[in-house]
């Protein structure tokens, strides 16, 4: 009894701390290897902080993919300025300081150093979410601090008039009849939401804790949707804030095809087609409706005030294009608002939430002595780059005996890596319905599964193709470099302007290219 009664007061005794002051940061798979001074793992800075006094512990978060990282309590601002240079010295893309109640997340490299962002607040998590959280130690307390993305010590001075504080703007408490279903919210907290936050005649709030809103789309899990994905849809259709002056509004209640709720709802005409194209994009992934219907669900009391007093375009306002992993927990900030921002200059990149950088090492600079080769976009197809690289990977199927790796052994004559397969397979619900079993599976199992699946292995590498022909165009240059390098690092590579033409992987592509016909 005096042991479990110990533990119970320590793990109590971590759940007070991280609530006063205190710091977060990871040692792990800096984002930034090249800034990397200090060249020490986990334990070693773990070691280093508890030899010089601090009171330092290992926390578990999953931001995007597991990471372990560190907790110090008791943290000073001064400390939190040593510790900020640590994290920064350690190629950290980020670190945060935390009073216990305002938190603010500073980067260190990259397009984003030297900004800031703050929050305010902290969500305890009963159960354990999929993603966006840290664990303290003992397991069984989950919490995720909140950071407002919108705005950065860089700018987003105009945005504030689209979100000024309680005490700027005081709210009634809603009335019994503005509530909202219970479903409605428990729905709202697990998912990921791509969404236009609204104004509608000054009022910002849906119930509590949730914003009106106008959703694009409603993922369920992280693994759902790549960030780059979205970002490249938004840029190339120009998704930004609608203009409310080619928009027409109209009120109605809906009864959810889903769980049968009742809901009020300001129905949206006019809208571009431009927004219901992100949509399609991912129409077979996360919550699928019958038919894309722009609207904004609103509580009675609005419903109610536009059926007396008529709503005119310009009541209403639309925020910028924003992922909300639950209500107001902004993760990532798309594009920028027109209607809101105008005169803002200084674009605010998207922002993962996170201490650790939660994407891979930059790939290999490759050596540019290699002649390039320029095939003729007009002589592309799907069938041919997949030829190509079956030809590259396995001289056609006649050699599949690859060699281990540390993501893994490959599958086939594409090669197909595990992460590949599982990845592409839960991104399609037709293949997962079938198939979801892979997704567990690692090693031989593995293996074996796709063995005694014929056909899975043209299905996952015909879906991965079209996935790298979506963000790459038809350019065998760029898709085979995707290929090898993975979507993140192809676009990291052309983002620093490296030469993948010079590559040896895309060398080989192109080669091959050239036989095929």
């Amino acid at each position: 009894m005096g042991m479990a009664k110990g533990i119970k007061s320590a793990l109590k005794d971590h759940k007070e701390k991280i609530q006063g002051p205190h710091f977060l940061f990871s040692a792990e798979n800096p984002k930034h290897p090249e800034k990397n001074e200090l060249k020490m793992d986990h334990n070693q800075v773990l070691g280093h902080l508890r030899g010089a006094g601090h009171d330092a512990h290992s926390v578990n978060g999953h931001y995007g993919a597991p990471e372990k990282s560190i907790a110090v309590y008791g943290v000073s601002p001064e400390h939190a300025e040593k510790l900020h240079g640590v994290a920064s010295k350690l190629g950290q893309d980020s670190s945060i300081y935390s009073t216990g109640k305002k938190h603010e997340m500073r980067f260190h490299h990259g397009n984003d150093a030297g900004k800031k962002v703050h929050g305010e607040g902290t969500v305890w998590h009963k159960e354990k979410p999929k993603d966006m959280f840290t664990t303290l130690p003992g397991g069984r307390d989950h919490f995720t601090h909140n950071f407002d993305f919108d705005k950065s010590e860089s700018g987003m001075e105009d945005y504030k008039e689209f979100k000024k504080s309680e005490k700027e703007s005081p709210k009634e408490s809603l009335k019994a009849g503005d509530k909202i279903p219970q479903c409605y919210k428990e729905e709202a907290s697990k998912g990921f939401d791509v969404l236009f936050r609204v104004k509608i005649k000054g009022e910002d709030k849906l119930t509590d804790g949730i914003y009106l809103h106008m959703s694009l789309k409603i993922f369920k899990d992280r693994k759902e949707f790549d960030l780059e994905e979205i970002k490249k849809i938004v840029k190339d259709y120009n998704i930004a804030p609608p203009p409310v002056k080619d928009l027409h509004f109209k009120t109605t209640i809906l009864k959810s095809e889903r769980n049968g709720q009742e809901y009020h709802m300001l129905i949206i005409e006019g809208l571009d087609d431009k927004y219901k194209k992100l949509y399609d994009h991912f129409k077979d992934v996360g919550t699928v409706y019958k038919k894309f219907l722009a609207h904004i669900t609103i509580n009675k009391s609005i419903y109610d005030d536009i059926e007396k007093n008529g709503l005119k375009p310009e009541d209403v306002k639309f925020g910028p294009l924003l992922i909300e992993a639950g209500p107001g927990n902004t993760i990532c900030r798309l594009g920028k608002s027109e209607d809101l921002e105008k005169g803002f200059k200084n674009k605010l990149a998207s922002v993962a939430l996170g201490t650790a950088g939660l994407l891979s090492n930059p790939a290999n600079t490759p050596a540019p002595q290699a002649p390039k080769m320029n095939p003729t976009p007009s002589a592309y197809s799907t069938q041919k780059m997949l030829r190509t690289i079956a030809s590259v990977e396995s001289n056609n199927g006649k050699n599949m005996n690859h060699k281990p790796t540390a993501h893994g052994t490959a599958y086939g004559k594409w090669a197909l890596m595990p992460d590949t397969i599982h990845e592409t397979i839960n991104m399609s619900p037709k293949l997962k319905a079938k198939y979801g079993k892979a997704t567990k599976l690692q090693g031989q199992d593995l293996q074996h599964y796709m063995q005694d699946n014929p056909g899975l292995e043209d299905q996952v590498a015909e879906q991965h193709i079209k996935r790298l022909e979506h963000h790459f165009g038809q350019d065998p240059k760029k898709i085979g470099y995707g290929w090898n390098q993975g979507i993140t690092g192809t676009n990291r590579a052309l983002k620093e302007k490296k030469d993948i033409d010079s590559h040896p992987y895309t060398q080989k592509i192109l080669n091959d290219w050239s036989k095929e016909k």
